[in-house]
């Protein structure tokens, strides 16, 4: 329904300039105006976080499926529709909110309270969302809902079957935000040691890997639930919405295990990683953001504006803050915003840059619809383009060049080691199969080159908040690169597509390279080229 409420508000927006008159009056223009979004930056210190209201959500969502199923009037159908879409992008505004002061104090029990609370009752809130859109799926008014200007074509597909409504079904999901709870509170609580150490990995290793257990297999519940043999499948299928599938994936990760270990030892044992070692304040963080969005033009430029003017990042060092860094969206208040932990030295640039590749999506798009895996090229791709756009990156393009590979590598082990635990029975999942197969994976793809530990996958939190998210990384990051490389043929090539494609929405990873002429990272040959480049650019 985003695109009724833009056009509402753009007719709102004419019909104040027509009744404002012309005269030759100068106007008062905002220091904070946005002339690229046409509304004033709101800074997020003006934000206000309101605990979501559960009997005002629970009356909305029953007025709107009330009308759907009484095949009221298309105009009172949509108005119930677009009421229920304030207060489920209210909650989630709200929602985002708590997580980002969560992350920003973890100490701090207040917003611990808060986000456990918008976490927990987040399932509620998806429910409602499946069951107006199962509702909207049976109505007279389908097929007008599935034009352009509301839903869009063929949105109703996914609801044509109902095993997801179901109290057993939202049982398992609010049991696994429980389990999550837990994981947050012991990672916090883990977080006061020394990261690495054997005293470290002594005390929280068994338990962390025991609620990894319980998630696991939890998972597995909800993907036999809902019709699939393992959670591989339902993850690939239902959580990501992808068009390629898992065992297409594994064939491509052992590729990346036989072409790309010897670089990656090489890689290990080189001094790429001296060279961006030197300290990086915020202030020079910052400062290369804006020294490459000034000299890519005015898109960007107006999004480092609204950045920095409304301070919508998060980006100071801080030893209470989460180890994490992401983009989010701010709904109530059309705008996106960065967190990010960083490490004070020059890889924060690039850390910053590849969360405003996300950043500028939302941006221009108003809130994106992207999917998890085109939205992981915005990122990477501005990371990449970045580098063609400052003075003296020699060093920051060898270290990107070099944490290329290690995605390839490091988090392409990480999707395997994924995928071979849910193939796991209850019975085999322990937790020393569980280092067992971490070994194995880490082995397979070269981790032996650097000191490591099997331990260490307590230290990987997307195994317990984003299962079978890693492989976007991996396939992202092939496409993202293919703008760079088009850039260093020609300047201005890469960016001019690149700010393209900022706007796109696409859902399907391989459909969007067909979309732009880029190549698939599962075409014949495609992987060998990639470890050119990077022996061009390391060796």
């Amino acid at each position: 329904m985003k695109s009724l409420k833009r056009k509402l508000a753009s007719l709102l927006l004419v019909f104040a300039f027509l009744i404002s008159g012309c005269t030759n009056l100068s106007p008062v223009v905002d220091e904070n105006y946005d002339f690229y979004m046409g509304h004033v930056i709101i800074p997020y210190s003006d934000m206000e976080y309101v605990r979501p209201d559960e009997k005002e959500m629970e009356r909305y969502f029953n007025n709107a499926c009330d009308t759907a199923k009484r095949d009221a009037d298309f105009t009172s159908l949509v108005q119930s529709i677009n009421d229920f879409y304030d207060v489920y992008e209210t909650f989630i505004t709200n929602y985002n909110m708590a997580y980002i002061e969560y992350c920003c104090d973890m100490t701090d029990e207040y917003w611990q309270e808060e986000y456990e609370y918008c976490a927990t009752y987040a399932v509620t809130v998806q429910t409602y969302f499946n069951e107006l859109c199962y509702a909207l799926a049976e109505s007279q008014f389908r097929e007008q809902l599935e034009t352009d200007e509301y839903f869009g074509a063929d949105f109703f597909d996914a609801y044509d079957e109902d095993y997801l409504i179901d109290p057993e079904y939202t049982d398992m999901l609010e049991k696994e935000a429980e389990l999550l709870n837990q994981y947050y509170e012991l990672s916090e609580e883990a977080s006061s040691g020394a990261y690495y150490s054997d005293t470290y990995y002594e005390t929280y290793a068994t338990p962390l890997l025991e609620i990894y257990i319980d998630l696991v297999q939890l998972r597995q519940d909800i993907a036999e639930y809902a019709g699939y043999s393992n959670y591989t499948e339902y993850a690939y299928n239902v959580t990501y919405y992808r068009d390629y599938i898992p065992a297409q994936v594994e064939e491509y990760l052992e590729k990346v295990s036989e072409l790309f270990a010897d670089d990656y030892y090489r890689l290990c044992n080189s001094n790429i990683w001296a060279n961006v070692s030197q300290y990086c304040s915020e202030a020079d963080t910052l400062g290369y953001l804006e020294e490459v969005t000034k000299a890519m033009g005015d898109t960007f430029q107006a999004g480092y504006k609204a950045l920095t003017v409304g301070k919508l990042y998060n980006i100071a060092y801080d030893d209470s803050k989460y180890q994490v860094s992401y983009e989010t969206y701010l709904w109530d208040y059309t705008e996106p915003f960065i967190y990010m932990c960083p490490y004070l030295n020059q890889t924060d640039k690039l850390t910053l840059a590849h969360e405003f590749g996300h950043f500028m999506n939302d941006y221009v798009c108003v809130g994106s619809g992207a999917g998890i895996d085109v939205a992981e090229i915005h990122s990477q791709a501005f990371e990449y383009l970045s580098l063609c756009y400052v003075e003296d990156a020699e060093d920051l393009a060898k270290y990107k060049m070099a944490s290329s590979l290690c995605t390839y590598v490091e988090t392409g082990a990480y999707a395997m080691f994924e995928h071979e635990v849910y193939k796991l029975s209850d019975e085999e999942l322990t937790v020393e199969n569980l280092l067992a197969i971490y070994e194995e994976v880490g082995t397979k793809f070269g981790f032996n080159a650097r000191q490591w530990d099997k331990r260490e996958i307590i230290n990987i939190p997307h195994f317990f908040i984003q299962p079978m998210y890693m492989i976007s990384y991996v396939v992202s990051n092939d496409l993202a690169m293919q703008f760079y490389q088009l850039e260093l043929e020609e300047k201005g090539t890469g960016l001019s597509l690149y700010e393209e494609c900022l706007y796109s929405q696409d859902t399907f990873l391989v459909d969007f390279a067909k979309n732009y002429e880029l190549e698939s990272p599962f075409k014949k040959g495609r992987l060998e080229e990639v470890a050119e480049v990077f022996e061009s650019v390391l060796d």
